[in-house]
């Protein structure tokens, strides 16, 4: 399990008997893609991975500031595709695998006061897609 928080990861692990926490900012790219490094050499290359990670934040996007949307996006997308790059080839040499992403209604569909975080679930959603087929796939389509 990875999680920002350390007090609160270790407390799951804790309580979740044959879990390992690992503490990480997944916002951080280089700190997320040395987790992976680490998950994969204390426990091997992982079989399931799920992308719950989210950064949210609402007002109205006149206002809001566009630095934030590039942080929203960091986390919800760019580390989705970090995350996939680092544990897919795994996965494929172990001949299956699983990358589980969370999502919700925004990824569907636009709200007032939501823009910042929906587009980049949209995102998150055509990316996860766009990998499953070119992985289940083995490459790319027109």
């Amino acid at each position: 399990m990875l999680a920002r928080n350390a007090e609160n990861i270790d407390a799951l692990a804790a309580k979740y008997p044959g879990t390992k926490a690992y503490p990480c900012d997944v916002g951080d790219l280089d700190a997320l893609k040395d987790t992976i490094v680490r998950v994969r050499t204390e426990m091997g290359a992982p079989a399931v991975v799920v992308h719950n990670a989210l950064r949210a934040t609402r007002g109205p996007m006149l206002e809001m500031d566009p630095d934030d949307l590039e942080r929203i996006f960091r986390v919800n997308t760019t580390a989705l595709l970090h995350l996939a790059r680092e544990t897919i080839p795994g996965m494929l040499d172990a001949g299956g695998g699983a990358i589980l992403v969370t999502g919700n209604t925004s990824a569907m569909r636009g709200k007032a006061q939501w823009g910042f975080v929906a587009s980049t679930k949209a995102s998150q959603r055509i990316l996860a897609e766009s990998m499953a087929r070119e992985a289940v796939g083995g490459g790319s389509s027109p």
